[in-house]
């Protein structure tokens, strides 16, 4: 992603790569984990909940670039980059079961739905 010099594809290709992540078999435990973490030792959690942190920031980083490259004034009343970020942090989370029953075709509809999602929000 680095070598993606526009904010605005490099935030397309975040999403796409973040729903692919969540709904990849072999990254399922790790999803599982980011989600289900509260049995696990306090030193665990905090580490995992550290790095759900600096996700969220690096996605409200990247979507507050983008915005400012599309409009360096947004108007009042955009979805602010800091709800677009936990939108799609929280997705991984609150979606998934609902996605896997879905199958495979099923998850990957949401990612063009959810790229207009925040970028409909973020750039309205």
């Amino acid at each position: 992603m680095r070598d993606i010099a526009d904010a605005g594809e490099r935030l397309r290709a975040l999403i796409r790569l973040h729903i692919e992540v969540v709904l990849s078999p072999r990254d399922r435990e790790i999803t599982v984990m980011l989600h289900e973490n509260h049995p696990l030792p306090p030193a665990l959690r905090k580490r995992i909940n550290s790095r759900k942190k600096e996700y969220v920031h690096f996605l409200e980083n990247l979507m507050a670039e983008a915005q400012k490259v599309r409009h360096p004034h947004p108007p009042k009343g955009k979805v602010s980059p800091r709800a677009a970020a936990f939108a799609l942090a929280r997705h991984a989370q609150l979606d998934l079961p609902v996605v896997q029953t879905g199958g495979r075709s099923a998850g990957q509809n949401l990612i063009p739905q959810f790229t207009e999602i925040i970028f409909g929000g973020i750039f309205a």
